[in-house]
C-alpha cells in the first residue's frame, strides 16, 4: 500500500509538530509501515469506531522490577494509537487528527488537505493547557470585562453563567495544583526473596533484615507525610486565611 496525498499531508504535519522537518522521509516511511498504514486507512475510511487518532513521538513504556512503567532504552519512536487498546501513555506533545465528516463517509485519501480532516497538537498535560486557556484568555473576557455585550441573554442568566464559569475555573485550577503537587515516597529496594510466596510469619522468621528495613522505611514515610501536611496547611492559611481541617 503506497502513501497518497492525504497521508503525505499528515506526515508533513507530524514532522512539523515534532520539529522533524528535516526527517519527513522518516515520518512517511513510519506511517507507511503495514500496521500503521492500516490504522490510518481504517481511520480515514470510517472503518474505525473512533473519529480521532493520535501520533506520539517518545520512547515506549516497559515495566521495571516493581511493575511500574518506565521509558525503554533507545531512541524515541513514532507511535500511532487511538488511545483505547494500546497501553501507551502520553509523555510529551501529541498530534491528533479528527474526522470532520459523518461516520459512514470516508475521507478522500487522494486529496491532500480539506475540511474533512482536522489537525491539532496536544500537550502532555491537557488539563493544564485547558486551565491556561480558560484563566488567561476566556476568564478576563467573560468575568472581568464590564463592556461585554451579552446580546439577547438576560442579566440573570449572564450573572449565573459568569458565576458558574468562575467557580469551574477556580476548582479546575485547585484540582490541577493538587495533582501536580504531592510528595515522592521512596520505593522499597528490590530483594531476592519472593515475597508473594511467603507468609508474614515466614518473612519475620527467615528475613528479619527485611522487617527492620520496612520499619525504617515506614518511619521515613510518616515523617515525610507529616511535613507535607504541615507545609500544605501553612500555605493554605497564607493564601485563604483558612487554617484547614484539624
Amino acid at each position: 500500500m503506497a502513501l497518497q496525498d492525504r497521508h503525505r499531508w499528515m506526515a508533513a504535519n507530524v514532522a512539523a509538530a515534532f520539529n522533524m522537518l528535516d526527517r519527513v522521509n522518516y515520518v512517511e516511511s513510519t506511517l507507511g509501515e503495514y500496521n500503521n498504514l492500516k490504522k490510518l486507512n481504517d481511520f480515514l475510511e470510517g472503518k474505525s469506531k473512533h473519529k480521532h487518532i493520535f501520533v506520539y513521538y517518545q520512547r515506549p513504556d516497559v515495566p521495571n522490577d516493581q511493575g511500574e512503567l518506565v521509558d525503554a532504552k533507545g531512541d524515541a519512536k513514532l507511535m500511532i494509537t487511538t488511545g483505547e487498546h494500546e497501553d501507551v501513555r502520553i509523555k510529551n506533545r501529541a498530534v491528533y487528527f479528527l474526522r470532520n465528516v459523518p461516520d459512514s463517509k470516508p475521507v478522500k485519501a487522494d486529496i491532500a488537505c480539506d475540511g474533512d480532516l482536522l489537525f491539532g497538537e496536544m500537550a502532555a498535560s491537557p488539563l493544564e493547557s485547558l486551565n491556561t486557556g480558560l484563566m488567561d484568555v476566556f476568564r478576563p473576557v467573560i468575568v472581568q470585562s464590564a463592556s461585554l455585550d451579552w446580546a439577547s441573554c438576560e442579566t440573570d442568566q449572564a450573572t449565573e453563567f459568569k458565576s458558574a464559569f468562575e467557580k469551574f475555573t477556580t476548582e479546575l485550577s485547585q484540582g490541577i495544583q493538587s495533582l501536580s503537587g504531592g510528595i515522592d515516597l521512596r520505593i522499597p529496594e528490590a530483594t531476592d526473596a519472593d515475597m508473594r510466596s511467603l507468609s508474614y510469619n515466614d518473612i519475620a522468621k527467615d528475613h528479619p533484615e527485611l522487617v527492620t528495613s520496612y520499619e525504617r522505611l515506614l518511619e521515613e514515610w510518616c515523617v515525610q507525610i507529616e511535613k507535607y501536611l504541615e507545609q500544605t496547611l501553612e500555605t493554605q492559611q497564607k493564601e485563604t486565611g483558612d487554617p484547614g481541617p484539624r
